[in-house]
This record gives C-alpha cells, structure tokens and sequence, in this order.
C-alpha cells in the first residue's frame, strides 16, 4: 500500500515513524502546507517521501491519513474521497458538525470510498455501536486532564488555571458544544457522538484536575443492553501532550484493519 500522510506535525511525524515500519506498507507520501517541515521529515525516514503538492501525493496512494486539523480535513477531506480514495479521519471533531459530515459522506458516495474514524483514545466504541442497534437511551463522558492541557483554550484564563489546587469542572454540555469549544481536548466526543445518540445527544463534562497524572475518558451508556462503563487512563502521546498515545496507535490499527484479509470486532 502507498499511504499519503496530511500533516507533519507532532501527531502527524509521530504516525510517520509508527506507519512506516507497517510491512503492508511500501511507502509514505507526505503533503503539508509547511513544505520545509515535510521535507525534513521525509529526509529522516526510509520509506517517507516529499509531495509538492497536495494533488501529487492523492494521484500516487490509495489511502490517506489526515493528521493536520480540523481545517484540514474541511478543505481536503471531500477531494481525498471523490478521487477514489480512501480517508482515515484523526480531527474527528469536525465531524460533530452535520454539515461537515454530509459533505463526506455524499464526497464517498460519488468517489465510491469510505472514510474510517479510529477509536482514537478511548474503548468501548464496539459495544456503544451494538448497544445503538436496539434502545439506546444515555451516552456520557468525563473527560478529566491536568489543567496544562488547556493552555490556549477559552479555559486558561491567562494562566490562571494551572494554579487550581482542587478539580475544577470547566465544560458540562453536549458533544456537538464540546468539539467547538475545546477541538484540540475532546475529539473523543466526537467519536461517541458518531456511535451512539449523536453530537447532540451525547452529554460532556470536562475536568481540570491538579492531581490528575494521567488523560482519562470515563464512559458511561445505559440502554436496553444493560448498562457499560468504560475507563481508560491514557499516558500522553511525548510530542504533543494534548493528545494521547493510544490515539496515535488507533489510527496504526486501523491501516492494518485496511491491510488485513479479514475484520475483527462489531
């Protein structure tokens, strides 16, 4: 497989150097709108390459990770997917957005691809996607960091947060609220939102926690199944603590998912 990688920076580096020791995996093209950055990155990998251009890279793979933004996948994701391509979704945040995720969708139907949203940090999503199939009636997340993990949000208050000495809650809403409010923290919701009652649906709370060490998601759904709760403390990904490590080796899981004869789990 020749894999196109949108994004080089520490999320998108990060899945370069796990992606390109994938035996499935011939070779790694990457685009990005910081050309000097991509070309440094590729120059420091076996199997990475340069793309000049966004649509050299899409006229040379069969599949593409967007490891960039929110943005990114705004501007580039419909293309990816009616040139045939198929499309690995890391900024699943703008997916809450029903227009966003229209435009994807109808952008598959035309190229005949799909477009694959990994289970990023959390667990859980296949019996959420079962539990959806019959009465579904409560899907909630506590997403609890350590308040460094909010600099540059509206949360920060110039700083003032890293000085909290007990747990503050600083969101209580829906999904759809959460993934505008907080897009680099949350995309987790966003991924929930697609499994169960939807961005609307789903309930946030999010927690700056001094003594928290580590990111952890609690999930909590309650339906005709029964009820689960699921926990899953997460150590952060070193390049870019906002994000978890597991996130980054969802996505690996889900190229192998690509590369594999057969498909495990709901």
């Amino acid at each position: 497989m020749r894999l196109g990688l949108i994004g080089c920076g520490s999320i998108g580096s990060t899945l370069a150097r796990f992606l390109q020791a994938e035996p499935g995996v011939a070779e790694i093209i990457i685009w990005d709108r910081a050309r000097t950055r991509a070309r440094e990155l590729a120059r420091t990998m076996d199997k990475v390459t340069y793309a000049p251009s966004f649509g050299a890279m899409l006229d040379e793979v069969e599949v593409v990770v967007e490891a960039a933004s929110q943005g990114a996948l705004r501007s580039r994701g419909p293309a990816v997917l009616e040139a045939g391509r198929e499309l690995v979704v890391m900024s699943v945040g703008a997916l809450a957005e029903p227009a966003m995720l229209r435009a994807l969708k109808r952008a598959a139907r035309k190229g005949g691809s799909r477009f694959h949203v990994p289970s990023g940090a959390i667990a859980g999503l296949d019996g959420l996607k079962s539990a959806q199939v019959g009465n579904l009636r409560r899907v909630e997340l506590e997403t609890r960091k350590p308040p460094r993990m909010f600099e540059g949000t509206e949360a920060w208050e110039g700083g003032a947060l890293a000085r909290i000495r007990k747990p503050r809650t600083i969101f209580d809403g829906t999904a759809a609220e959460a993934c505008r409010r907080f897009p680099q923290n949350v995309n987790v919701a966003a991924t929930l939102g697609l499994a169960g009652l939807g961005a609307e649906g789903t309930r946030v709370r999010i927690v700056a926690d001094p003594d928290a060490e580590r990111n952890t998601h609690t999930i909590t759904v309650a339906g005709d199944f029964g009820r689960m709760r699921v926990e899953v403390e997460n150590l952060p990904s070193l390049r870019n603590p906002r994000t978890s490590h597991l996130a980054a080796l969802s996505v690996v899981a889900t190229v192998r998912g690509l590369l594999s004869e057969f498909k495990l789990g709901t």
